[in-house]
C-alpha cells in the first residue's frame, strides 16, 4: 500500500519562511505563484518582514594606498551583496566604526588625522565634529591612535574613547580620553585613565552591550572599557598559546564577544557564553584557503549559516563569504562589492530605503 501524500504547507508556514528572507530573494518569491504574491502584499506580513530584518553592511570603498580609503565612499549593503546606498562623505575621511544609523569617521589628512566626526546617516546630522582636545599640540595628531565608539548600557549616552600611544626613549606609554556626545553640542575630551596593559594589536575597539574590547599585548587578554563607569578590566581569553603563523582577532557577534583564532588553513571562533564565569565556547571551524583577514559579521537566522569578511592574501581582493555549519561549506557573496579598504562593520536596517517601498 503506497503511503499517502503529506498535505501541502499552510499558509501560516509559508508566511514564517518568506518572512525571513532578505530583499532580493523576497522580490522574487512574489513571482512564484498568486499564494505567494498575495501574502507578501498583506500589510501584516511587511510589518513581520520589517522588524526581521538583518542588519546592514557597510564599508569603505574605493582606491587601496596601504590599506586605507584614499577616497571617503561608503557602501552600505544588505547580506547578499546588494548595494542599497552610496555615501560620499565629501572630504578624506576613514570609516573607524558604526552604531544603528552613526558612523564615526577619523580624518585621513596628515595635519588633522585624529579629528572626528559622527554621522548619523539616517538624518545627515552631524552630531559631532571635533578638531582636537584641549591643550593639543600640532606634533601630537600624528601619534598613533586607536578609537572605540559606543553606547553606555544603562544611560544610554554616546561616547568615544581615543588611545594614544607615546614613545619616549626605548619606553611607550598610553594615554585615553573620552568624548561624551551632549544634546547641546558642547563636547569635548575628558582624560580617564589608560588601559592596564598595551595593546596588542593596531584594530579599533570592539563595541558589546556597552562595554568596548581591545586586545592586550599579553597573549589572549581582552582589555574591556566600560562606557558607563569608564573603568577598564581584563578578560581572560579563551587561548593561551599560539604558533608563528598565527593570528588572533575580535569581534561582535549578535550581541556576543567573539575571539577568533586564524591559522594557515582554517579559522577558530570562540564566543563568551558567561562574561561572569569568564566561560567560553568553540562554536565555529571555518576551512579557508589561506587568510590575512577575517571577520565575522553575522550568524544569519534561522538557519545559522555565518557571514564572515575574508581576505585570502595581499594580492587577492577581501569579500563576504557564507558558511554553513550542517555542510561545512563555504559560499562566495558574488555581488560583494569590490575595494573594499579599512573597517567594515554592521549598520540598522533603517537605512535601506528598499525597505519603504517594500512589496
Amino acid at each position: 500500500m503506497a503511503p499517502k501524500p503529506l498535505p501541502p504547507p499552510s499558509a501560516d508556514v509559508f508566511f514564517e519562511i518568506l518572512s525571513w528572507l532578505p530583499l532580493r530573494s523576497l522580490s522574487l518569491s512574489r513571482c512564484v505563484c498568486t499564494s505567494w504574491r498575495a501574502i507578501i502584499s498583506n500589510p501584516a506580513f511587511v510589518a513581520v518582514h520589517r522588524c526581521r530584518a538583518q542588519p546592514l553592511i557597510i564599508a569603505a570603498t574605493g582606491s587601496d594606498d596601504r590599506g586605507i580609503a584614499t577616497t571617503s565612499t561608503l557602501q552600505i549593503m544588505d547580506m547578499e551583496g546588494d548595494i542599497a546606498r552610496v555615501l560620499d562623505l565629501g572630504g578624506f575621511w576613514k570609516f573607524r566604526a558604526s552604531l544603528d544609523s552613526l558612523v564615526l569617521l577619523t580624518c585621513l589628512l596628515e595635519y588633522h588625522p585624529r579629528s572626528v566626526r559622527v554621522i548619523d546617516l539616517a538624518t545627515g546630522e552631524m552630531m559631532a565634529s571635533s578638531p582636537r582636545a584641549d591643550g593639543e599640540a600640532d606634533h601630537d595628531s600624528r601619534l598613533t591612535t586607536r578609537f572605540g565608539f559606543g553606547r553606555a548600557a544603562r544611560s544610554g549616552a554616546l561616547k568615544v574613547i581615543r588611545i594614544v600611544f607615546h614613545a619616549v626613549s626605548s619606553r611607550c606609554s598610553l594615554t585615553c580620553q573620552v568624548l561624551k556626545l551632549e544634546d547641546n553640542g558642547d563636547s569635548r575630551w575628558m582624560a580617564t585613565r589608560p588601559p592596564p596593559d598595551m595593546l596588542g594589536d593596531s584594530k579599533d575597539g570592539v563595541l558589546v552591550n556597552g562595554v568596548l574590547h581591545f586586545l592586550s599585548i599579553c597573549l589572549g587578554d581582552v582589555l574591556s572599557f566600560d562606557l558607563e563607569s569608564e573603568e577598564w578590566k581584563t578578560i581572560h581569553g579563551p587561548l593561551r598559546d599560539m604558533g608563528p603563523w598565527e593570528k588572533i582577532g575580535l569581534a561582535e557577534l549578535n550581541g556576543i564577544q567573539c575571539v577568533t583564532l586564524a591559522k594557515k588553513h582554517t579559522v577558530n571562533l570562540w564566543l563568551l557564553t558567561d562574561v561572569n564565569k569568564n566561560e567560553w565556547v568553540e562554536a565555529y571551524t571555518v576551512s579557508v584557503d589561506g587568510v590575512v583577514d577575517f571577520l565575522p559579521l553575522r550568524v544569519m537566522r534561522p538557519a545559522g549559516k555565518l557571514l564572515f569578511y575574508h581576505r585570502r592574501d595581499y594580492r587577492s581582493a577581501a569579500g563576504l563569504h557564507v558558511y554553513d555549519p550542517r555542510s561545512g561549506e563555504c559560499t562566495f557573496v558574488k555581488k560583494a562589492p569590490t575595494g573594499i579598504v579599512g573597517r567594515i562593520g554592521l549598520c540598522s536596517s533603517c537605512l535601506d530605503p528598499r525597505l519603504r517601498g517594500q512589496p
